[in-house]
Formats: structure tokens, C-alpha cells, sequence
């Protein structure tokens, strides 16, 4: 909460200083948070707030309506601007997600997938492309030969709803990835082809739990159908305290879970998921979008610490030199115009796009989605047309680790399923005016609302009277006046900004 002083009026001007919030770190990414100088709401987001320590203009102590004489010419200027910032969790966050493709709570970045036949060591080839004689060659985590699965029919086999056709040796036992363990907590996945999760599990204080995919997404409700698995500890009353359930409002297959381990205070985030195919979905599968380790000082004062989140090493086995080729750039980076082509199809939801058509959907694109990522349309166009996975996620996700989450998205599961899902949040670069912008930002919408105090004797009468959303370009600055924006000159005024809640999705 912060109070901001009213300077003394010079050459008809009361200039304020430049209000800044800085950084913020979202909660529903990080631990409960005991001691806070911010207002929590039920939903547990947190909001803070910048408020004049008086109205504008001078008032009648009475009935508080301010001379007609001293609002004529009265003009209220506000400017917004919001920055994102560098990355997307305050506390240290590691993540496995996709093949999976793993970050470290030090940053480090790798990926560890099983099977991986793809050929990668041409770069004439339009695609990279899996192969049966390259899968025939190689073998899976337990060191047996991996397995070619036939296509069935003439249908083509499409990787992001049945997964790679070269796939684990079916008499090999399951391959487990630690992801962290610190103190008495552990949480530990299954991989199945490629290394997708299809599993999780988690042993805290008192209650050992695993999910599985496939149990996560059939749930028709989740009272009726609980999906996890209590394999050791306490009863269903203790979990139900750890774990809380949110279907995630940007897309109707996506299931999230968010726990938390009371006595640790580290935090998991975890999203069941699934390519949509019409009205139905593909094989579903796991990412553990956040293992949160909320104690600065893990390294010395947590015991028992192992796990990739920690010790930056997968602990890969069997074959997977390609796939260490491919994330040094050796193979499979190649641009071509195929690639360009269904990009723009998917891009500008355009089946009929040709070669011929690349450029205009890159250009109508640009024109409207460089904002807040690019300073100009050139500078979009410029990106996408050098590399169109880069210049398309930079432009669906501001932050640089949900960018690369983006591109690695497409990569895994091709563009029609991996941009998809990020398609709907691509902002439109055409700037508003004050009459375009809303009362109210909606509930899983960030940005900043501009408040008056409309009864200065309860605290809880702050009335929204315009909102900025962080995905829009306003028009330069708002002007507010008299003849409309009385309220604002004669009541306390304030910006508010909130967390979205934790029940809103990660994107």
C-alpha cells in the first residue's frame, strides 16, 4: 500500500512523480506468504495499491462537491505502462515439461528423450523427421531395443495424438526422473514414449500421493472422481488440505493442480493436458510446470537435496546422443518454406495458405500482434520471417521462459497442436482509446484499475472507474475532465493492481 503526496500546484500544473509497483511475484507460482504488506482475497490473489492522500481539488467539508469554478478547465493526464519481467517466477523454479524438456532452479536446460529417432543429421531434409531405420538402431532407458509401432490404415500418424511411432521396448520397466527431493519431500515422474510425464509422485509430510495422466483428465467430477492415488500415509482429509484442483479457464481440456507441502513450504504446479482432436483429444500427458523451493538458502540448510532441480544432471541412460545433438543446434534447425507455410496456415487459421501467401499473413499478423514483445511492425516481421516459431512466440509470450516453452511446444508436437494454445493470447497491436477500455478488468485478466473512494467514511467503497489491461496499447496518455470525470476530482482516487488468482492458468 502506498500513499502518494499531492505537490504544491506550480504554473498550473500538479505534476506527480512516476508511481512504480516494480516486480511482483505472483502467488500462485510461489509459498503461502505469512507476513505481506499486500490485501489477500479469498481466491488467493494479492493486490496493492497506490492511493492520493487527498481528492484533487479543494472541497466543501460538508456535501464534499467541489466549486464549479475551480473544475472548469480542470484535466486529470494519467499514463500506464507496464514491463515484464526478466523471468516469470520470484523464487527459485525448476521445471520439466513436453519430452520433457527440463530447466533447473540454476537455469540450466535439458531434455531427455527416450527413443528419439529423429534423423539429425540432415539438414536438406524439410522436416525432422523420425525414422524407423534410425529407431531400429538405438535403444531405450533400460538399454533394449526401441520399438517401431506400424501405422494402421492409410491415416497418417500424427506425433501430438499418438505420440512418436518409435517408442520404449514394451518389456523395458518404467524410467523414473527425480525431479527434487529436499528434506522429507521428493517428487519423482514416470516417462513413457519420447519421455512424455504420464505420471507423478509426490511424498510429503505425512501422505505419499501419484497422479496419472490419464486419471487426472477422465474425472467427470472431482468430487465424484477423485485422481490421485494415496500409496502410503495419511487419509484422503490430509491431501485434500495439500492439494487444490482448477479446471484452467484458457482451455477446456487442461487440468492444474497446485500443491503444497505444508511442512516444507516447496510448492509443485502441476498441468494435465492434451492435444485437442475435434471433439475428442489425444494421449494425455504431464508437465510439472513449477517445483517451487521457497528457502533461498536450500543448499545449506535442507538435507537429504537430490534431483535434476538441484544438481542440473537428468541422469540420462540408453541412446540419446541425438537428442544432445539436436539441443546443441547440430541437426534438425534447418529453415524452409514447407515450414513457413504451416506456420502461416496455423498462424492466420487459414488451411487454403500457400507459399505464395506466407508473407501477407506474416505481415496481417505482425500488424496486429507485435505489441508489447516488438517496438514496431518491421521489427515483428523482421523475426518471424527469419525464424517463425521465434518471431511467433516472442509475440504470443512477453516473458523469455514462456517464449521458449512456446517454441519448444511446436517442436514436440508440430505447429497445429503446440501453437494452439497459445494462439488465444496473442494481444492486438492496435492501440485504444479511453472509450475502448473497460470498467473492470474480468477475473483471470492482469492489469491495473483506476478507483475513486465513493464514501470517504468506509474503506470499502472503492468503486472501479476505468481499467488498463497489461495487453493493450492505450493511445498515450488518458485524459480525464470535468463535464465527464467529476468523481475524480472530488473523491480519493487510487490504481490497484492484483495477482490474478491461483485458479487462473499459468499463461
Amino acid at each position: 500500500k502506498i500513499t502518494v503526496p499531492i505537490p504544491e500546484l506550480e504554473d498550473e500544473t500538479v505534476a506527480i512523480d512516476d508511481i512504480s509497483f516494480g516486480s511482483c511475484c505472483p502467488l500462485r507460482d510461489t509459498p503461502d506468504i505469512i507476513e505481506s504488506d499486500c490485501d489477500a482475497s479469498e481466491d488467493f490473489s494479492f493486490c496493492r495499491t497506490a492511493t492520493l492522500e487527498s481528492s484533487l481539488c479543494e472541497q466543501n467539508s460538508v456535501d464534499r462537491v467541489c466549486s464549479e469554478e475551480s473544475l472548469e478547465d480542470a484535466i486529470l493526464n494519467v499514463t500506464v505502462r507496464f514491463q515484464e519481467p526478466s523471468s516469470r517466477l520470484c523464487c527459485l523454479s525448476c521445471t520439466c515439461y513436453g519430452d520433457p524438456r527440463c530447466r533447473s532452479f540454476s537455469g540450466f536446460y535439458d531434455v531427455w528423450a527416450i527413443c528419439d529417432a529423429r534423423e539429425a543429421v540432415s539438414l536438406k531434409r524439410q522436416w525432422c523427421k523420425i525414422k524407423e531405420d534410425v529407431c531400429n538402431n538405438i535403444v531405450d532407458h533400460a538399454g533394449n531395443p526401441c520399438v517401431w509401432i506400424e501405422e494402421k490404415g492409410n491415416e497418417d500418424w500424427k506425433v501430438s495424438l499418438k505420440g512418436s511411432q518409435c517408442q520404449p521396448n514394451p518389456n523395458s520397466p518404467p524410467s523414473y526422473l527425480l525431479m527434487y527431493q529436499a528434506d522429507d519431500f521428493k517428487l519423482e515422474v514416470i516417462q513413457e514414449e519420447r519421455g512424455v510425464i504420464q505420471e507423478v509422485f509426490i511424498e510429503m509430510d505425512k501422505v505419499n500421493v501419484s497422479l496419472h495422466a490419464e486419471d487426472c483428465l477422465n474425472v467427470n467430477s472431482i468430487d465424484d472422481d477423485f485422481p490421485w492415488k494415496i500409496y502410503s500415509g495419511t487419509d484422503f482429509s490430509v491431501l485434500s488440505k495439500s492439494v487444490k484442483v482448477f479446471e484452467d479457464g484458457g482451455n477446456d481440456i487442461d487440468i492444474i493442480w497446485v500443491v503444497e507441502d505444508v511442512k516444507t513450504g516447496i510448492l509443485s504446479r502441476i498441468r494435465c493436458t492434451a492435444t485437442k482432436d475435434g471433439d475428442g483429444r489425444g494421449r494425455a500427458h504431464i508437465n510439472v510446470e513449477a517445483v517451487v523451493e521457497p528457502n533461498e538458502d536450500y543448499k545449506s540448510e535442507r538435507q537429504n537435496l537430490d534431483g535434476f532441480c538441484y544438481t542440473n544432471d537428468l541422469k540420462k541412460t540408453g541412446s540419446h546422443q541425438i537428442t544432445d545433438d539436436i539441443i546443441a543446434g547440430n541437426g534438425c534447425q534447418a529453415r524452409n518454406r514447407d515450414e513457413e507455410v504451416l506456420a502461416a496456415r496455423v498462424i492466420c487459421e487459414n488451411e487454403s495458405i500457400n507459399a505464395n501467401g506466407v508473407n501477407g499473413c506474416f505481415t496481417t499478423f505482425c500488424s496486429r500482434a507485435y505489441f508489447p514483445t516488438y517496438a514496431s511492425e518491421e521489427e515483428c516481421l523482421k523475426e518471424i520471417n527469419n525464424e517463425p516459431k521465434r518471431g511467433f512466440c516472442n509475440a504470443a509470450r512477453t516473458n523469455p521462459d514462456e517464449a521458449r516453452e512456446c517454441m519448444d511446444a511446436i517442436e514436440d508436437f508440430g505447429w497445429e497442436a503446440g501453437a494452439s494454445r497459445y494462439l488465444a493470447s496473442v494481444s492486438d497491436s492496435t492501440c485504444v482509446t479511453r472509450n475502448q477500455l473497460p470498467k473492470s478488468l474480468t477475473t483471470c485478466q492482469p492489469g491495473i484499475v483506476l478507483q475513486y473512494l465513493k464514501d470517504e467514511r468506509f474503506d470499502d467503497t472503492w468503486t472501479d472507474y476505468i481499467a488498463f489491461p497489461s495487453d493493450v496499447r492505450i493511445c498515450g496518455a488518458m485524459s480525464f475532465n470535468k463535464a465527464e470525470d467529476s468523481v475524480l476530482f472530488t473523491h480519493k482516487i487510487r490504481l490497484k493492481q492484483c495477482d490474478v488468482p491461483s485458479t487462473c492458468s499459468a499463461n
